[in-house]
Parts: structure tokens; C-alpha cells; sequence
């Protein structure tokens, strides 16, 4: 993967591609516990009783062991699952095998194999509803570029639009 990558471009890359999937891990679990705590659920069951706090809470960090542990365990998973990724031999698919240029047919074969990878591809390969964003940022630049300001340095040209966007 990456043939013409530099080992310092190929590792900042797969370090991207982990942190991705990692927090396409932390999105999922939230998500799995928001189904699980679902309204129905809860008005069913009685209310649990109150934990009382200790006097040192406030001493405590943000982060419990729990949660750094469950961090972790994603963090692991995430690297497991792009090493495997990158041990996978792509001459066996069948979608690389067709004349068909699909990258989201390979992603969906490899679903079973590699949960996560799939959803960061998707995300990669989609095309936006709507371009209303990029017809935004032309219409400042249209707006700020007038035949009166034709000389405008390129960089006060990005930095005018960057404090209007940043202003809107």
C-alpha cells in the first residue's frame, strides 16, 4: 500500500487511518449504549438508586480507569484492524477481479473481515448532497475580487475570505 510513499508519509497515514477508525469505534459503542439505554427500556425498569459521591471526586480526573481502559481496548482494536488491512491479499477479490472500478464493492466484500475500515470508506468516497459550501467560499471570492481590486496579493485575497467565513 502506498508504493510511492516516503516510511515517514506511509506512517503518518496509518496513523490518520487508526485515529479514524477509532473514532468511528468510540461512535459505534455510543451509539450500541444509546440503543441499549432506549426510552422503552428505561420507563420499564425502576429508577436505579443514587450512587453518593465521595468527598475526593473533586480531586478525581475527568478520565476514570474505566474509560481509559475501554480507550485503550478501542485504540488496539483500530491498529489490529488496519494491520490486517494491510496483510490482506487483494489478488483474491472478486471485485478487483471485475472490470469494475468500485472501490465501495471491494469495502462491502471485506465487511465481515474488517468492520470498521468500511464505514471510513464510505465517508472517503462520498460525494456531498449539496455544494452549497463550495458555492459559498466562490461567492466571497467573487465578492472580494471586483475590478477595482484586480491587484490584490493572492495571500490578502485568502485571508480576507478566511476572516469573512470565520465572521459569517
Amino acid at each position: 500500500m502506498l508504493k510511492h510513499a516516503t516510511d515517514v508519509e506511509r506512517a503518518h497515514a496509518y496513523c490518520l487511518v487508526r485515529a479514524k477508525v477509532a473514532k468511528l469505534m468510540e461512535i459505534a459503542q455510543i451509539d450500541n449504549n444509546e440503543e441499549v439505554l432506549s426510552p422503552a427500556t428505561i420507563s420499564s425498569t425502576l429508577s436505579p438508586r443514587k450512587k453518593l459521591k465521595s468527598y475526593t471526586t473533586q480531586f478525581h480526573d475527568d478520565t476514570d480507569l474505566g474509560e481509559r481502559s475501554s480507550n485503550m481496548t478501542i485504540a488496539k482494536r483500530a491498529r489490529r484492524e488496519l494491520e490486517i488491512y494491510l496483510q490482506l491479499k487483494l489478488t483474491n477479490c472478486k471485485c478487483l477481479n471485475d472490470d469494475i472500478d468500485n472501490p465501495l464493492l471491494f469495502w462491502k466484500e471485506q465487511e465481515h473481515v474488517l468492520p470498521n475500515m468500511p464505514r471510513l470508506a464510505k465517508q472517503i468516497f462520498s460525494i456531498p448532497t449539496s455544494s452549497a459550501a463550495v458555492e459559498r467560499e466562490f461567492s466571497s471570492a467573487g465578492i472580494v475580487v471586483l475590478q477595482r481590486r484586480i491587484n490584490i496579493n493572492p495571500s490578502t485575497v485568502n485571508d480576507i475570505i478566511l476572516i469573512r467565513s470565520a465572521a459569517a
